[in-house]
């Protein structure tokens, strides 16, 4: 309770004690009445103002200024700065608008005031007087978070293509100097992709303004399909507690393969050998490089028409592109059997790499030039001499080539009245 002096002005002024509520003196008897004492505002621009209103509590003698004023005006205002009363309007309420500040920093609720007075009045029941200030708080409306858009879905290629994303801060930083919050960004496999920059910086001034960042693909000669990585946005450090230590999302990322398993025989053929011993050759090549040795046997499918120089050639994951040379040679054989087709053939290769093993590369086709020729060859065959006294003359008779079966002659006089052949029956066996 509180003890006051009251008058009234008039003919007659008459001065009377009483004891009253503190409470009741707060909202009746004090010389200015402001109809709030606390307050609500938001820094969302679409929230309605709050309104309060100021009216004296009896006639001035004389105008009555009341001021008022903020704080903080980077939290809250008021408008008007000030109301004036007078004696003929001093019970009419006047009404004061708070509106919250927005500002783009991540600061919760913050508590500011409007002060009411000192009352500036050449009344001296009114001047001077200074009424209690309302109680603010303005609801924040930022958070701290930083923004990485997309995190998802992005390509880069073996063959250097490119794929962006863009970071940003969702509210202005705070701290020391300019407020820096620097973010540091890795690859989870260099071998695929590479970013740049390697880090971010966002200050008082950018922090809104999204970088950009360029994912490139790396090349390597190994097939091994679409590989998945991801661009890994490391704990921000900061001098604004809310950033300081923050984890942005990572940014996956997949890099598509240029390479693909496969062996390369040139030429396919067909190589020409021949019975002469004349050779020929094909090269053989990795089309990528394996993640282990890969051996791919080599064998003629006819080795009494051509042979191969090796039966196998291995590739590591160093001398996967060097290319290799089979030499074919022809195989001598008596036959007349015309040119005679044949094939290398190209084995499964083995391999610890799975892509690999068991792949079958092409066979080469061969041909192999005869050099026989189907006859017999008699010896001579003139200048023969006989004598009626059975003096007897020889000549041969032997096959050009290799038969496939016996081979058998009949050979006889033309004339056995003058010479006779004893024997008249030749066989050649195969």
């Amino acid at each position: 309770t509180v003890s006051v002096l009251y008058w009234g002005r008039g003919t007659m002024s008459i001065f009377r004690a009483a004891t009253i509520s503190a409470a009741l003196w707060l909202a009746c008897c004090q010389p200015v009445r402001v109809s709030v004492t606390t307050a609500t505002t938001s820094e969302v621009s679409t929230v309605a103002p709050t309104l309060f209103t100021v009216v004296l509590g009896s006639p001035p003698i004389s105008n009555v200024i009341v001021p008022l004023s903020t704080t903080d005006g980077t939290e809250g205002t008021v408008s008007p700065s000030s109301f004036v009363f007078t004696p003929g309007f001093w019970n009419i309420a006047q009404t004061a608008t708070i509106k919250g500040a927005d500002d783009f920093i991540d600061d919760g609720d913050m508590p500011y005031s409007i002060r009411v007075g000192p009352v500036a009045s050449a009344d001296p029941a009114f001047n001077a007087f200074n009424p209690p200030d309302i109680t603010v708080t303005n609801t924040d409306d930022d958070t701290a978070a930083i923004n990485v858009s997309p995190t998802t879905g992005l390509i880069t290629t073996e063959a250097g293509g490119t794929a962006t994303f863009t970071v940003s801060l969702a509210s202005q930083p705070t701290g020391t100097g300019i407020g820096s919050v620097v973010i540091g960004l890795t690859s989870s496999d260099t071998t695929e992709g590479t970013m740049f920059p390697a880090s971010l910086t966002f200050t008082t001034g950018n922090w809104a303004t999204p970088q950009v960042v360029t994912v490139r693909g790396v090349n390597d000669d190994v097939a091994d399909g679409p590989v998945v990585y991801q661009v890994v946005t490391a704990a921000a450090v900061a001098t604004d507690p809310n950033y300081n230590g923050f984890n942005a999302a990572d940014v996956s990322v997949t890099n598509t393969d240029d390479d693909v398993v496969g062996v390369t025989v040139s030429p396919a053929g067909p190589l020409t050998t021949t019975e002469a011993g004349a050779q020929a050759s094909f090269t053989i090549v990795l089309d990528s490089e394996p993640t282990g040795t890969v051996s791919i046997p080599i064998t003629s499918d006819t080795t009494a028409e051509g042979v191969v120089s090796a039966s196998s050639v291995s590739f590591t994951v160093a001398t996967w592109s060097t290319v290799q040379t089979v030499t074919v040679t022809g195989v001598d054989d008596n036959i007349d059997d015309d040119n005679v087709n044949y094939n290398i053939v190209c084995g499964a290769a083995v391999s610890t790499d799975a892509a690999y093993n068991g792949f079958d590369p092409a066979d080469v086709t061969a041909v192999n030039i005869d050099d026989d020729t189907a006859g017999i060859t008699v010896s001579p065959t003139s200048g023969l001499q006989t004598a009626e006294d059975g003096t007897s003359a020889v000549f041969t008779l032997v096959l050009r080539s290799e038969p496939t079966a016996d081979v058998t002659f009949t050979v006889t006089s033309g004339d056995t009245t003058e010479g006779d052949v004893p024997t008249g029956t030749y066989t050649f066996t195969s």
